[in-house]
């Protein structure tokens, strides 16, 4: 059964930053990749990224500058800001950490942390969970784009701790993943299968390929079944073949073609996605928007891939 109403807690990750692309995750899961530099402000539910106790939150930026770009470059316009909320349903004040707030300092191109954040906003810190745990770490990292691109990066990694009760992610005791070109093959044929059966109808097939997600996700966000999570969050007509923006189904969507496309591994090696998202809709017309199903696979105890995480 859902939970009772006076303890539905729920987690969003609001964040903000300039002049950089990144890549944010929680517990090594992407949670959202920007490749517009222009200054740009979001808020997005993560309570079904989280786990009981200590977690991570990481963002993978290469800082820009220019016309061309320069990568990598000491841009002081550069920033990056992220805030954790918690709060219970039918409560107006929430539980509110500032996680990072960093910065470029122009003349050494080095990483800064200050006290104070963008238009002098104070930093928001806790004694008790939510809480972060220590100081943020630095290191060298890569970003990918999924169109062929592969920058040197920088990372920033903060640890904070929760202490509520969550469900386990299905990818956790996962072994880990590999790049060869036989595991490549093996998750196309993954997308494919997933795919085929969104192009079908097939409403009963789509749900069990999502179902370890799904699971998750339910339990995480109170919901008494996946059921309920099903109907509640229009997730039917989210993955009709015609969805319920009118837009159809297309074939997988690899912008490198079946051999060349890039995969984003996550959670240590644990989970694997083809980048950009390829499984998309569309309404044809040229000047119109796409959706996407934005997934990652792990191997579950069978051998199989099973889809473990649905993202942004």
């Amino acid at each position: 059964m859902a939970s009772d109403a006076s303890n539905r807690f729920n987690y969003s990750l609001f964040f903000k930053g300039s002049d950089a692309f990144y890549d944010l995750r929680i517990n090594d899961v992407s949670v959202w990749k920007e490749f517009d530099a222009n200054p740009s402000s979001k808020g997005v539910p993560v309570t079904h990224f989280l786990q009981t106790g200590l977690n991570t939150l990481s963002v993978t930026f290469v800082s820009v500058m220019g016309d061309p770009y320069a990568y990598n470059a000491p841009n002081p316009a550069f920033f990056f800001e992220a805030e954790l909320d918690r709060r219970v349903q039918g409560h107006d004040s929430g539980k509110e950490i500032t996680l990072i707030n960093a910065g470029l300092d122009a003349l050494t191109n080095t990483v800064v942390f200050p006290d104070a954040r963008q238009g002098g906003a104070p930093f928001k810190s806790r004694n008790n969970p939510p809480m972060r745990v220590g100081l943020p770490t630095l290191d060298d990292s890569t970003l990918q784009s999924g169109w062929g691109d592969t920058w040197q990066a920088r990372r920033i990694t903060v640890s904070f701790e929760i202490n509520d009760a969550l469900p386990t992610a299905p990818y956790a005791d996962a072994p880990k993943l590999d790049a060869s070109t036989e595991f490549k093959a093996e998750l196309l044929q993954a997308y494919q299968t997933v795919q085929t059966a969104i192009a079908a109808g097939d409403t009963a097939q789509v749900r069990a390929l999502y179902g370890p997600a799904w699971s998750r996700i339910a339990t995480a966000l109170h919901y008494a079944n996946v059921d309920e999570f099903m109907e509640r969050g229009e997730i039917a007509g989210a993955l009709a073949a015609t969805n319920d923006q009118g837009q159809t189904v297309q074939p997988l969507d690899l912008v490198l073609g079946p051999q060349a496309f890039q995969v984003d591994f996550m959670a240590d090696g644990r989970l694997a996605r083809i980048i950009p998202d390829p499984i998309i809709w569309s309404d044809g017309t040229a000047d119109s928007g796409v959706s996407a199903s934005a997934i990652g696979f792990f191997r579950d105890t069978d051998g199989a891939l099973r889809i473990g995480v649905v993202t942004y």
